[in-house]
């Protein structure tokens, strides 16, 4: 999981070519890395799983009385698969949407799935910072991650079903090509 998220940092001050210096030698333990590596990476990247029930609900925590989903963790999932597959094939891009578009020029993805992640992504994105940003504007309160699920409206209740379906998709392909296990 360290090396795993190692691959995210970016340099931000300082010397720029130590980071750069570094990434080049990780992509040489990289290519001798052995398919033990691979697998652990592949059970990392299935740690989190969508919040779906069995009767494909949304799956909540009960937080001051108040039915929420942490919307960082769903997108975890996204991050880890790319990164998971971003690493496999040498991609040391560190943004999730980059990452999988350059997986896709790669043929790792189609066309099509990469747009399903990136919209997926992207949408998950958007609804975790409008929540935040009604937080500091209109309850003056710190921005959290969890999305209060009484307050949100049916499209968005079936669009993040339709996007924990993506995920488990995605997620029966990491078991398969990374564990090798179903």
């Amino acid at each position: 999981m360290n090396y795993a998220t190692f691959f995210d940092c970016r340099a931000i001050y300082g010397e720029y070519s130590l980071l750069e210096n570094l990434k080049e030698y990780m992509d040489i333990q990289l290519q001798k890395a052995p398919e033990k590596f691979y697998i652990n990476l592949g059970y990392n990247a299935l740690q989190y799983e969508p919040p779906i029930t069995f009767f494909r609900k949304i799956k909540t925590e009960t937080i001051d009385g108040e039915r929420q989903v942490n919307l960082k963790q769903i997108m975890r999932p996204i991050v880890d698969l790319a990164r998971v597959y971003a690493l496999k094939y040498r991609v040391f891009e560190t943004n999730t949407n980059r990452r999988i578009e350059l997986l896709r020029d790669k043929g790792v993805f189609s066309d099509k799935e990469a747009q399903e992640l990136i919209h997926a992504f992207d949408y998950l994105m958007a609804l975790r910072l409008e929540n935040q940003s009604q937080l500091i504007l209109e309850k003056k309160e710190k921005p959290k991650n969890f999305l209060i699920i009484n307050q949100i409206t049916k499209v968005q209740s079936v669009t993040l079903l339709e996007i924990f379906k993506v995920i488990e998709e995605f997620q029966a392909r990491i078991k398969l090509a990374f564990t090798r296990t179903l």
